[in-house]
């Protein structure tokens, strides 16, 4: 597919809207009024989708560390959303898994959120919807094949 040459406004207004786009999903995003955090949210989906998970299996999900996800679950076991059991077979082993009221807090969130979906889908009308659907799919394909940059971790040396 031959693709003509980008223009330096397409690059800065492209920014500019990408900017505001997420500025106003975070206003606009459900998940505050849930009392949870993006990064609770997207564990309890994973623990509703995927059943028990090993802390390390969710660090590794959500690209976070094994401190990040344990202090995460801590929050999650307070609110009574996730629970911790031993494995059966080795009790060194710890699963997580969601309970009722994780359960239920994902669902009602999930709700608003197909809520705004469709608000969003019905203003922009069918044809205009899944144009915007099939971009966003490209978009998202596009960026799933580049390399993720990590941040990289500087390590002090106290004893010098």
């Amino acid at each position: 597919m031959m693709h003509s040459a980008i223009s330096e406004e397409q690059v800065r207004t492209f920014e500019e809207v990408l900017t505001k786009l997420s500025r106003v999903l975070q206003a606009h995003s459900p998940i505050k009024r849930f009392g949870l955090t993006p990064t609770q949210a997207y564990l309890l989906r994973h623990l509703y989708q995927e059943g028990k998970t090993k802390a390390s299996d969710l660090a590794r999900v959500a690209d976070l560390s094994p401190g990040a996800v344990t202090q995460v679950c801590d929050e999650l076991v307070k609110m009574q959303m996730v629970e911790r059991k031993r494995s059966q077979e080795d009790r060194r082993v710890v699963f997580h898994e969601i309970t009722n009221k994780g359960f239920e807090i994902l669902s009602g969130l999930q709700q608003e959120r197909c809520n705004i979906a469709r608000q969003l889908l019905t203003e922009l009308g069918s044809e205009d919807a899944e144009q915007f659907i099939r971009l966003m799919g490209r978009v998202v394909e596009f960026m799933e094949m580049q390399p993720i940059e990590r941040k990289t971790r500087q390590t002090t040396d106290i004893s010098s």
